[in-house]
């Protein structure tokens, strides 16, 4: 990886900024689905689409009395060797849900409630609950890579690029994904995000005060400056891909981002996590 971002940083006349953006590389977990074979998926195990494994079918999260549409869980104890897994829970399962028929975007506080993270930390006594899957069951193979912040984000930003060296960061961080990911659906667990759309961490901190982002004055509110500054302390958890594979789609070929503090990380409370839809 460092010797590819090498390569990089020389052929886009970055160099001389290299101890400071590499100093800004995150590990992630990246994540590849394949459809799942004719014997199906372990009950237990890691999954895209299909059934969740619950207790009961009472577990399942719900919003206004629906049930949400089932994403994908993650079998911790899988993921504890991989770089950047630590500050996530060592064991148990990790599922994420969502209303499909709504699709929030994430920028008004009334939308939560249309999707839910929730740990499961231990494993006996799950079952799957028979219900009918909102996206086909697919595999997900982990696997270690490496990010940086996009061009938007307040890591970056601090960097004081000028519009030249700016593209050239875009350029590379483009190049940097299609050789890390080489996959069709870039679905990562933690490390930086790649977003559509633009930065998302300061949506995520002004909508979790109670801003609504809707049409954008919330950035005007002279109550929302000095919220800003705790933008950085957002973390990406989860960014979910389009996926032919599983007939998931978000928009016009978008992603969802699932974010948490450090705060919210170091005390597991995944019930507290923040989505964002973006698509092009």
């Amino acid at each position: 990886m460092i010797e590819t971002l090498d390569r990089l940083l020389s052929a886009h006349g970055l160099a001389h900024l290299r101890e400071r953006i590499v100093a800004m590389m995150r590990p992630a977990v990246g994540l590849q689905s394949t459809p799942a074979g004719r014997d199906g998926l372990p009950p237990l195990g890691t999954r895209l689409g299909g059934a969740p494994a619950l207790r009961t079918e009472a577990d399942w999260p719900c919003n206004s009395g629906k049930k949400l549409d089932f994403l994908l869980q993650l079998d911790l104890s899988e993921l504890r060797s991989l770089a950047g897994s630590e500050v996530l829970p060592p064991s148990g399962l990790l599922q994420f849900f969502y209303d499909v028929e709504t699709s929030p975007w994430g920028f008004s506080p009334s939308d939560r409630g249309c999707w839910a993270v929730r740990h499961e930390p231990a494993l006996a006594g799950l079952r799957t609950i028979d219900s009918r899957p909102s996206f086909t069951a697919c595999e997900l193979v982990a696997r270690a890579q490496h990010t940086l912040p996009p061009v938007e984000s307040p890591e970056v930003v601090q960097l004081g690029l000028d519009a030249g060296e700016a593209e050239a960061y875009a350029t590379l961080l483009d190049e940097l994904e299609s050789l890390e990911t080489a996959v069709e659906a870039a679905h990562q667990l933690l490390g930086h995000a790649s977003p559509i759309q633009g930065d998302m961490q300061e949506e995520c901190q002004l909508v979790h005060h109670g801003f609504d982002l809707g049409d954008g004055s919330a950035y005007q509110d002279p109550r929302a400056a000095p919220l800003l500054a705790g933008a950085s302390d957002w973390r990406l958890l989860l960014q979910l891909d389009s996926d032919a594979h599983a007939h998931m789609m978000w928009g016009d070929l978008g992603r969802i981002y699932f974010w948490m503090t450090d705060d919210m990380l170091a005390r597991s409370a995944f019930d507290e996590a923040w989505m964002i839809l973006q698509c092009g």
